[in-house]
């Protein structure tokens, strides 16, 4: 990489951690991605657990509709929370405005502001889509021959679980408290759900 290239590279890393400071979108995107990440692998469990419950293991139609319901949850996700995140940041801008007796047009709050709402909804999309897909790639592997599709539902059920206990020990050093009680926690919320998916399949 050329020194030319390499100081705008760090030039755009730092007017994004720039931006980051002063919206502090930081924060609100990382609860976006451990909620939505959440909703991912559960969604993504509940229709796995369903069809296998009901109509064996179909490894095509589970692959649809995870798919399916993962391009779903990011469309909405990024839509939702771009809309909302807007109103919420263009109210705030306008509350700073006041306050400062200023036109703040083209300053750096107002780019903070744009970055900050493209950045959140863009989060609030991923999130669920890749969690998605990570638990989905067992059938991927199946549907390409490499593994049966037993064994595509017991590893996607495991790396649902090793997902959540994950995202709880992401959440346990956030909040600084015991890490191993917080991935245990996601793990039971997960187990549970799954209990009632696999119960309400059956009726």
């Amino acid at each position: 990489m050329s020194s030319n290239n390499q100081e705008n590279h760090e030039s755009f890393i730092n007017k994004i951690r720039e931006y980051l400071a002063i919206s502090g979108a930081s924060e609100i995107a990382r609860r976006y991605f451990v909620m939505n990440s959440f909703d991912g692998v559960l969604a993504s469990m509940g229709i796995i657990i369903a069809s296998a419950s009901i109509g064996g293991i179909n490894v095509l139609f589970i692959i649809s509709a995870v798919l399916g319901g993962a391009i779903a949850m990011a469309i909405s996700g990024v839509s939702g929370a771009y809309m909302a995140e807007r109103a919420e940041r263009e109210r705030e801008f306008k509350k700073l405005k006041r306050a400062l007796i200023r036109d703040l047009k083209g300053s750096i709050h107002e780019k903070a502001l744009k970055f900050a709402t493209f950045y959140v909804a863009l989060i609030d999309g991923v999130a669920p889509f890749i969690a998605s897909i990570i638990v989905l790639t067992p059938f991927i592997f199946s549907q390409l021959g490499f593994l049966t599709p037993l064994i595509s539902l017991v590893s996607s059920i495991i790396i649902s679980f090793v997902f959540l206990f994950t995202l709880g020990i992401f959440l346990g050093k956030i909040s600084k408290t015991n890490i191993l009680i917080s991935g245990l926690k996601m793990i039971i919320a997960g187990f549970a759900t799954s209990i009632i998916l696999f119960l309400l399949s059956l009726l």
